[in-house]
């Protein structure tokens, strides 16, 4: 998810909900914990293994 000028990986249980037309999802997290989160670096995070 990028949000704030980077990427954080969230749980998936913390979605509450998302919006229809506009695509906006809503969080049980707030704004700071959010900023506070671990920034994804998808070299490290998203590789496969064989």
């Amino acid at each position: 998810m990028w949000i704030f000028g980077k990427e954080v990986l969230l749980p998936a249980g913390t979605i509450l909900r998302v919006g229809g037309a506009n695509r906006t999802v809503h969080l049980d997290r707030t704004k700071d914990r959010i900023k506070a989160a671990r920034e994804l670096h998808r070299d490290n995070h998203l590789r496969t293994t064989p």
